[in-house]
């Protein structure tokens, strides 16, 4: 019918221990989940992140069986491969930032791989650098340009269209429909899982700073002393980390604000009752925000949902 054309988009998490997607349908006056769809298998071997050649068959017939192919589809990058940095430099005009960047890399600013694929977005100041007029503050993303290529050519061996690859944290933020914060205060986003901790800071609605480490909690693990202990953990890294970027980073002592959590552990109601307690800040669990037909969508698929509502991929 003429004036009703939907368009889908595809979300897709390509994770250590499996793969995620969510079918996101654009209507002319709603959006709705049309699909969810995962693989629980080791994407990776040897925990490197080349992926496993058995992937790409297994997402072959996935993307066959929900009819997928030509399909949109913005992808994950997995936070340890991921490089999220605050930058102070001198202002330069928008269209001439990247090109600054790129200057810069491998002289003023070293990452810990070669040939990096990175994006690059002006953030508000944050410290004493906020008064400073000849002075800019920028968000540097980036991943090593292997990573992201591998990923981009599966989609495209088995049919799909790579439009965007995106970052875990953003895609939890858009899930969860969280609001911009107080910039005097701290927003931290908490990710945990069977292997990892990835802690993420935000100031306002912006992104500064991701730090992932090998501390996980265990899907096994039920006992309550175990789990107490573990939360005892995850403050002192994030004490550690907030403190670093108040410092450091910022140059001023901003106070957490809010905590949000993203785990998918049996036990998760009672991680967050203990981080509660532990710290001098509300904690939440992140829990769907979002409006529209999305009510049936499990948080195991958050991430993918996360990706697919990126805007501006609705073709």
């Amino acid at each position: 019918m003429f004036g009703t054309k939907r368009k889908r988009v595809v979300g897709l998490d390509v994770a250590k221990h499996g793969i995620s997607g969510v079918v996101l349908q654009h209507g002319t006056e709603k959006v709705r989940v049309a699909d969810v769809f995962s693989l629980p298998m080791p994407v990776s071997e040897d925990g490197t992140p080349t992926l496993n050649p058995h992937v790409q068959r297994e997402l072959r017939q996935v993307v066959a069986a929900h009819r997928l192919r030509g399909k949109p589809v913005v992808l994950s990058v997995p936070n340890d491969q991921v490089i999220v940095r605050y930058l102070q430099m001198p202002v330069v005009p928008e269209t001439a930032l990247r090109q600054a960047i790129e200057v810069e890399l491998g002289v003023t600013i070293h990452l810990p791989f070669e040939d990096p694929v990175f994006d690059v977005k002006r953030v508000p100041g944050i410290g004493a650098m906020e008064a400073e007029a000849d002075q800019m503050g920028v968000c540097l993303i980036a991943a090593p340009k292997a990573v992201i290529a591998e990923r981009i050519g599966l989609v495209r061996a088995v049919g799909l269209n790579p439009v965007a690859v995106d970052i875990q944290p953003l895609a939890l933020i858009r899930v969860g429909n969280i609001k911009p914060r107080d910039p005097s205060e701290l927003m931290i986003l908490v990710q945990l899982d069977d292997e990892e901790l990835a802690l993420s800071i935000f100031v306002g609605s912006h992104l500064y700073f991701v730090r992932t480490m090998e501390m996980g909690i265990g899907r096994e693990v039920d006992d309550p002393m175990l789990l107490k202990s573990a939360a005892e953990d995850i403050v002192y890294e994030m004490n550690r980390v907030v403190n670093f970027f108040n410092f450091n980073l910022g140059e001023v002592e901003r106070p957490v604000g809010v905590v949000y959590v993203h785990t998918l552990h049996p036990k998760k109601h009672f991680i967050i009752e203990q981080l509660n307690q532990q710290l001098s800040t509300e904690v939440n669990l992140i829990e769907l925000g979002v409006v529209g037909q999305m009510n049936d969508v499990s948080p195991e698929a958050f991430m993918a949902l996360g990706l697919s509502m990126r805007r501006g991929y609705e073709g």
